[in-house]
C-alpha cells in the first residue's frame, strides 16, 4: 500500500539534506579559522658547557574532528 505524495515529501528532504550538507562542508574552513590558536613555545637547552639557552618557536593549533592538530611555524627570530 503507498501513500499518496509521500515519495514526494521524501524526495524533497533528500534534496533539502543534500544542500544541507554542501552548506556544512563550506563552512568546515571558517569554523576551523576561528578556532585557529597561534603562540609561542619555549624550550630550554643546555649547552655543551652547561650553560642554558632558551630558544622561542612559533606554533599554531586547531580541531580537526574530535583530535587536535599541532604545527611548527618556525623560530621566532628567522620570523621576526
Amino acid at each position: 500500500m503507498k501513500v499518496q505524495g509521500l515519495e514526494d515529501g521524501a524526495m524533497e528532504r533528500g534534496e533539502e539534506a543534500r544542500l544541507l550538507r554542501g552548506e556544512a562542508e563550506d563552512l568546515k574552513p571558517k569554523a576551523r579559522l576561528e578556532d585557529l590558536s597561534v603562540y609561542q613555545v619555549e624550550k630550554v637547552k643546555t649547552k655543551a658547557k652547561g650553560e642554558a639557552k632558551t630558544y622561542t618557536y612559533w606554533h599554531a593549533s586547531w580541531w580537526e574532528g574530535d583530535r587536535s592538530r599541532n604545527v611548527y611555524l618556525g623560530s621566532v627570530a628567522k620570523l621576526s
